[in-house]
Formats: structure tokens, C-alpha cells, sequence
């Protein structure tokens, strides 16, 4: 039976939150300290705000944190400073699956389009889902498609032909995903 891989990145292949780590990474090493405190408290209270769900408060968080920032000035940061970063804080699976052919694996994560996709190239990942974002030219507007959590789950091929596996280290907001695989296996 043909075998396919789904890995989670954020605690389960690294040790980062890589979309907030990646913004407040940014906000630093370029000065922007205004920003970074007013995206940190709002932040911060939009996590509280109970009565709206727990996607539309990560839509409001993510758009505030990447409103109005230029997609190539986000890839040069990763390039210049945030790589560096990422491979120190590799989990355990991560280091093990660099090592490994993952043509045939797919990456799928809430993360943000930047990093995401570059990470699922140093991984060597034949597919990258992730966290996406609407803009005009470089300049980010807003979220198009979110894939955090649950939301996971219509991206899993539902072929009963191969023997689907997935990986994750958050059992509590991925719990749908286990409908959709042979074998849901979760990170510590």
C-alpha cells in the first residue's frame, strides 16, 4: 500500500511558533518597536475575546501582525536572520525528517505563506499547505486561506488506497484530522 506523509510544522518538526516568532523576529530586526507593541497587545487581547471564534481571533492577530508588510522584504529577513534561527530550533522529528527524501511528503501547517514555503523547501517537501495571504503586488492585505487547526482537514487526500499518516504535537485543535488518516501520530 503506497504511503503518504503529512507533517504539522510548528512543535511538531520545529520548536517555534513560526508565523508569530517569524513577525516579531521581523519587527525587531528591523526597529519597527511601535508595531511590535501595538500587535503584542492587541495580541494579547484578542486571545480573551471568548465570544468570537478561535479562527476569526488568529484572522484578526494575522492580519494586524502582517498588515501593509512587503512579502520580499519578509523573504529577505528569513534569508538574512530567521534561517538561522529555524535550524537551531529544530524538534527532534525535524531533525530526523531533513535527513530524509520527503518529495512524496506534503507539509501541512497553519504557518504562514512566509516562512512556510521556505521552510517546506529546506525540508525538501513536495507540497506545502499553509496559512495564505490576500495582496496587491508584494504587499499583504490581509488572510485569503486559512489552514490552522481543524481546518486542516480538507486538505488530507481521502484516497482508502494509501495508508495516510500524520503528524502533529496538537491532538486538541487537530482532532478532526483523525477521521481522515490510518495513523495520527502525536509529537511531545
Amino acid at each position: 500500500m503506497e504511503s503518504i506523509t503529512y507533517y504539522d510544522l510548528d512543535g511538531t518538526l520545529s520548536n517555534l511558533n513560526n508565523s508569530y516568532d517569524f513577525a516579531y523576529g521581523y519587527y525587531k530586526y528591523n526597529r519597527k518597536y511601535l508595531r511590535f507593541l501595538l500587535v503584542r497587545t492587541l495580541h494579547f487581547l484578542v486571545k480573551r475575546i471568548y465570544f468570537i471564534s478561535l479562527s476569526q481571533r488568529r484572522r484578526i492577530i494575522l492580519t494586524a501582525m502582517f498588515y501593509r508588510l512587503n512579502k520580499i522584504d519578509l523573504l529577505e529577513y528569513y534569508r538574512k536572520e530567521y534561517c538561522n534561527l529555524f535550524e537551531k530550533e529544530l524538534s527532534p522529528l525535524g531533525k530526523k525528517v531533513k535527513n530524509d527524501d520527503n518529495r512524496a511528503q506534503v507539509m501541512l501547517t497553519g504557518c504562514v505563506e512566509v516562512p512556510a514555503y521556505i521552510i517546506g523547501e529546506y525540508f525538501g517537501f513536495g507540497k506545502v499547505i499553509c496559512t495564505t495571504f490576500k495582496s496587491e503586488g508584494s504587499v499583504i492585505k490581509g488572510i485569503d486561506t486559512d489552514t490552522f487547526g481543524n481546518l486542516k482537514a480538507q486538505y488530507i487526500e481521502n484516497d482508502q488506497t494509501k495508508n495516510i499518516i500524520y503528524f502533529t504535537d496538537d491532538e486538541k485543535n487537530e482532532g478532526e484530522l483523525k477521521k481522515k488518516v490510518t495513523q495520527f501520530v502525536v509529537v511531545e
